[in-house]
């Protein structure tokens, strides 16, 4: 089975309020890109990174889109070996060699992918309701930085 890293890398870091594209800003002295690479690269056979036109030199970078799944297509479209995909944001330099391994041992277990969550605990309301119970949190999960996941979602595709 090949696996195959997916860096999306394309943003350009104006929200950020960088000088410069987003992956390529420094977290701990170290581009934002690299700390998602060390794992990854740890982990798959081979890892592609969808960066911004201009930045392909680099051996597997390929141009990015102008939106994430248009990025994860680009480095998808240049991976035609893969047979599994594991996508990770340039942004969240958090990830853990654990969670890349844990989703995909989820693959190993039958499942058809794998998304890292994280269980709801905090008290969620509903807008225009007043005095309204909370919804019940046993069956909400939501995404967050890969430093605070804590449960993988498991999904079926057939």
């Amino acid at each position: 089975m090949a696996v195959v890293g997916i860096v999306p890398a394309a943003g350009t870091g104006e929200r950020l309020g960088a000088s410069g594209p987003k992956a390529f800003a420094l977290c701990g002295g170290r581009p934002l890109l690299d700390w998602s690479l060390d794992v990854l690269e740890a982990v798959c056979d081979r890892v592609v990174v969808a960066v911004p036109p201009g930045y392909e030199e680099a051996p597997d970078r390929v141009a990015g889109g102008a939106s994430r799944s248009a990025s994860v297509r680009a480095a998808l479209a240049a991976a035609p070996e893969a047979d599994v995909a594991l996508v990770h944001d340039a942004a969240r330099p958090l990830v853990t060699r654990e969670l890349a391994e844990r989703c995909l041992a989820a693959l190993d277990e039958g499942w058809d992918g794998a998304v890292a969550v994280e269980a709801v605990s905090d008290t969620i309301k509903e807008a225009g309701r007043r005095c309204s119970p909370p919804p019940p949190t046993t069956r909400r999960w939501w995404r967050r930085p890969a430093d605070r996941y804590a449960w993988w979602g498991r999904c079926r595709t057939t």
